[in-house]
């Protein structure tokens, strides 16, 4: 019989997944082994189901999508030398895909491509293989983000979710088990990695794995890997700088704090800088015998002429540049001055109070912060770097589980112009109706344990409010989108605006997007200011003023 739990009726809401998954698993230690390597199957599973449909820019020449990136890329390190991956050639056009990230997904990209010279040459041919979308070629590109995922993103990602929930006992077991599925069922993952296709999970399982590492609390041989594993995040994708001040800014508090002279302290800043210059030197080794060489990587893996944002992106920057020509006004490096200002002052508290009290609620939530405030306000965001402040939450679901459900909700309804555009709009729809669930079932459960985290902002009432406006205005972009075509049928004079604004309809998912996003930002903002001053003056005089 399995044991049952003792649950407050205040804790309702935020154990709906920790109560069915020890009612379908049971609460003892096999029963927990066995739950995990069960909804890891079934996390195979649906990546395989999403991996059957279409990928970005399939069928689509002369540029395809980032599908074709991916394999272009294979193609390029496999067949040039290493100093002309990042240079323009005349084998290697750099306005062909030319590899913008940085020397670690390279080495990737090479791995795979050697693999897939032995299976299936034909995909890394030079030149030749150019827009290469025959079925041999989509099931080996598959499966390699399928064997990263799984090899590399799940063993780190329940590293991460023992790191966060340490505690014995059945509560322990149902709250592991209970990220475990949230995380690894995730929507906004899941499709980008293997519906548009991507190999993020390899950024994110090292970002959680360092996370992992300098949460165990212990100096020593934990921390030197998690700065290594940190080191390869950033050295496999550049947007893992997003969470560079946030793990700083811990890593520096608690260096401060558990030692007790300032040679000792010292010693150990030193101690943690060392495996970061090892790590970046043996990375970077094969391109830095020049100037120019390591200046080639450089500018193609952080560009400034792109412009402020990319596409339609749920960000400060796109949603208000429908009023403020934002583009026309920040060319260039005056863009880039501005962005770093805007980001800087949005993630200070956060990174700061964190810095002070490098407590583990306090880094996962600079975490968050600290990437939120990047994807709102940084230069250059794509809109699927939504990914990176969601990372370190979604494992949070079972302390958070109306604020982790509402802004997964968001952040993949934000990303849905491009899943349609990739032909991925029926698992789109699917996950949505899941968390549309998940997500009304936690409501009228109560709404769990969110208003407490952040009561001195919203209270328990406003989070729940914002959970159900999220359904509606989910509900309501797509509706809207859909009846714009009759209005502007039926409403001839519409068509002034219209043809003003040709991607309202885009727009939708941008605007709501980006209102939920910058309401996350001001609470965390909120809370964590109102912390510093309580920290600094006191909560009596902070109640004064």
């Amino acid at each position: 019989p399995r044991p049952a739990m003792a649950v407050s009726p205040t804790d309702s809401g935020a154990n709906i997944l920790e109560e069915a998954y020890g009612y379908t698993f049971g609460y003892s230690d096999q029963a927990h082994l066995m739950g995990l390597l069960s909804i890891s199957c079934l996390a195979i599973v649906i990546r395989c189901s999403v991996g059957a449909h279409p990928h970005s820019g399939m069928g689509k020449p002369p540029m395809f999508g980032d599908y074709e990136a991916q394999r272009h890329w294979m193609e390029v390190t496999v067949n040039l030398p290493v100093q002309d991956w990042y240079r323009n050639t005349t084998e290697n056009d750099l306005q062909y895909w030319g590899l913008d990230y940085p020397p670690l997904t390279a080495y990737v990209s090479w791995g795979f491509g050697k693999i897939a010279q032995m299976v299936y040459p034909r995909l890394v041919e030079l030149h030749s293989s150019r827009g290469e979308e025959s079925e041999e070629g989509r099931i080996f590109m598959r499966w390699s983000v399928l064997a990263c995922d799984v090899f590399l993103f799940f063993p780190c990602s329940l590293s991460f979710i023992r790191a966060i929930y340490p505690e014995g006992g059945a509560r322990g077991r149902a709250r592991r088990g209970a990220a475990w599925t949230f995380l690894l069922l995730s929507p906004p993952f899941i499709l980008i990695d293997h519906g548009h296709f991507q190999y993020n999970c390899v950024a994110h399982a090292l970002v959680l794995f360092s996370a992992a590492m300098f949460l165990k609390g212990s100096k020593g041989l934990p921390e030197m890997m998690g700065c290594v594993s940190f080191c390869l995040a950033l050295l496999f994708k550049q947007m893992s700088l997003y969470f560079a001040l946030a793990f700083f800014a811990f890593l520096l508090g608690r260096s401060l704090q558990t030692e007790s002279t300032w040679p000792q302290r010292i010693l150990r800043i030193v101690s943690l800088a060392i495996p970061v210059l090892l790590t970046f030197s043996l990375v970077l080794a094969p391109f830095l015998t020049s100037l120019e060489s390591i200046g080639h990587v450089l500018h193609r893996v952080f560009p400034v002429k792109r412009g402020l944002f990319e596409d339609k992106v749920a960000n400060f920057w796109c949603a208000t540049h429908l009023l403020i020509k934002w583009k026309s006004l920040l060319p260039g490096t005056l863009g880039v001055r501005v962005a770093a200002a805007t980001t800087s002052a949005a993630l200070t508290p956060t990174v700061v109070h964190c810095g002070i009290r490098p407590t583990k609620e306090s880094f996962l939530r600079a975490l968050s912060g600290s990437a939120l405030a990047f994807f709102l306000f940084s230069y250059q965001v794509h809109e699927k770097s939504i990914l990176l402040p969601l990372l370190p939450l979604t494992p949070y679901f079972p302390s958070l589980p109306l604020t982790t459900t509402t802004l997964t909700l968001i952040a993949t309804n934000s990303m849905y112009p491009l899943l349609r555009r990739d032909g991925l709009s029926t698992p789109y729809f699917a996950f949505q109706i899941a968390l549309g669930l998940l997500l009304v079932g936690i409501l009228t459960r109560g709404g769990g344990r969110d208003g407490r985290v952040v009561s001195r902002v919203v209270g328990a009432w406003g989070v729940g409010v914002g959970g159900t406006l999220a359904v509606g205005a989910v509900s309501l972009a797509h509706v809207l989108e859909a009846a714009l075509p009759y209005l502007q049928h039926y409403y001839p004079k519409l068509n002034i605006f219209f043809g003003r604004y040709p991607d309202i309809g885009v727009y939708l998912y941008v605007l709501v997007g980006a209102g939920f996003f910058m309401i996350t930002m001001g609470v965390l903002f909120l809370y964590d200011s109102y912390s510093l001053a309580v920290l600094c003056c006191g909560e009596e005089k902070v109640k004064k003023i």
